[in-house]
């Protein structure tokens, strides 16, 4: 395995972290402290968010991924706000997402 390989295989890992505690948040509450821990899962949630960033960054620093700037990355979060919002009507005209 290479470094980079080794950077992307983390990066997956946090990745899959964040979304287990967004999980156990769902199920248990975004205010609920698991037992042994000292953070609820809120807290959780920016922990693994910010390894998730960290991660990113590294792959940018290596040059796996280009180095976009942060008005592109800004072009790129609107777009997918703005799709999410789409769905999120669509779903609701479905009758599957209460308001």
């Amino acid at each position: 395995m290479t470094v980079d390989e080794h950077i992307l295989t983390t990066f997956a890992e946090e990745c899959n972290e964040c979304a287990q505690r967004i999980s156990k948040a769902l199920r248990f509450g975004l205010d609920e402290v698991q037992s042994g821990k000292m953070t609820s899962n809120t807290e959780r949630i920016i922990s693994e968010y910010a390894d998730v960033v960290a991660m990113y960054e590294l792959c940018v620093e290596r040059g796996i991924f280009p180095d976009v700037t942060e008005s592109g990355l800004g072009v790129l979060k609107k777009m997918k706000k703005k799709k999410f919002l789409e769905y999120l009507d669509y779903s609701k005209k479905q009758g599957r997402v209460d308001e």
